[in-house]
């Protein structure tokens, strides 16, 4: 499975993961502060490969972050 899932990603097929989580603890943000929650502590869940992410900005936010790179 992880071959399969290895090929996928590294012939662009996948190029996201979702996270399931329960917050333990967050702090909430305002209009000034550019975020209306940030989870500070919580409990993974589950990590998915998929192919769009629930929020699609997220790679956007990804690659402008650097946090992510535009493979070639």
């Amino acid at each position: 499975m992880a071959k399969v899932a290895y090929g996928l990603y590294k012939g662009g097929f996948l190029s996201a993961v979702s996270v399931g989580f329960i917050p333990l603890q967050w702090e909430n943000g305002t209009k000034e502060a550019g975020y209306r929650r940030k989870y500070t502590e919580q409990e993974l869940v589950e990590v998915s490969a998929v192919s769009i992410p629930a929020n699609p900005n997220a790679l956007a936010l990804g690659v402008k972050s650097g946090a992510v790179e535009i493979g070639t």
